[in-house]
């Protein structure tokens, strides 16, 4: 699954466009800070779709980081609020669940990026194979 230079094309990749990157995310954390985590997928589905681009080549700006609340805005909020709900819970039963949960349950989002005809179940179960 993990290949190496996984890193550096992550590094890579943010620092070309680093205030995108940065600001974008910033600005991600405070929205779903302020919403008490109900925004939390649209955020993360929205970075997701950034990181794609920068990958792609293509050129990236701050308004992509917000591209979670336009196309699959109701498929993201049903994951974030599943995802938020499930990670909290885990970390109410010590931090590792938390932790583990959170990392198994955060490749729906870039799920949602490639196949954006999926629905949450089915990016669920395809992040939980």
């Amino acid at each position: 699954m993990f290949e190496k230079g996984y890193l550096t094309l992550g590094l890579r990749t943010i620092l070309a466009y680093p205030l995108a990157f940065i600001l974008g995310g910033a600005l991600l954390i405070l929205i779903t800070t302020v919403s008490f985590g109900i925004l939390t997928g649209p955020c993360l589905l929205g970075f997701a779709r950034m990181v794609r681009r920068a990958i792609q080549g293509e050129e990236v700006g701050l308004e992509h980081a917000f591209s979670g609340f336009e196309d699959g805005f109701g498929t993201a909020l049903i994951a974030g609020l599943f995802f938020s709900l499930i990670v909290v819970a885990g970390l109410g039963f010590f931090v590792i669940p938390g932790f583990a949960m959170g990392g198994l349950l955060i490749w729906i989002f870039p799920i949602l990026v490639d196949k954006p005809d999926y629905k949450f179940f089915r990016a669920l179960m395809e992040a939980l194979e």
